[in-house]
């Protein structure tokens, strides 16, 4: 996957702790200003998400994280809005895999109006 992507983004939750004794849902979202913040075309460009990596970087959320869900939608605020996200990007459990796209396939971000995702939200 490295080698066909030209760059890389990283959604993250700082400053949350995952509770380690009651189940909980927390949602996450990243609106399209979030996301040319991290690096995605701002205007008129367009890019294509090509592969996914749950990073779960302590014990805590080893231990206690059962899943994580990656919604989108074509509206630059809509994955914000109450949660209200289209379409699913990608599932993940406690043991599967990272995500990579078939080859020449991709999630495609770009402008508002042709299909393609402008914001992000992330259950976990």
């Amino acid at each position: 996957m490295d080698a066909e992507a030209e760059g890389s983004i990283l959604l993250t939750a700082p400053g949350y702790t995952v509770p380690s004794q009651k189940t909980t849902y927390t949602y996450f979202c990243f609106s399209k200003d979030d996301l040319v913040a991290q690096g995605l075309p701002a205007d008129d460009g367009s890019a294509h998400i090509i592969g996914i990596e749950a990073v779960l970087n302590n014990s805590n959320s080893i231990t206690n994280v059962h899943h994580i869900i990656v919604k989108t939608s074509e509206d630059a605020n809509g994955a914000c809005s109450n949660n209200n996200a289209d379409d699913f990007m990608y599932v993940w459990a406690f043991g599967q895999s990272n995500f990579q796209a078939p080859a020449n396939t991709g999630f495609r971000y770009g402008p508002d109006g042709n299909g393609a995702f402008q914001s992000i939200s992330m259950e976990v």
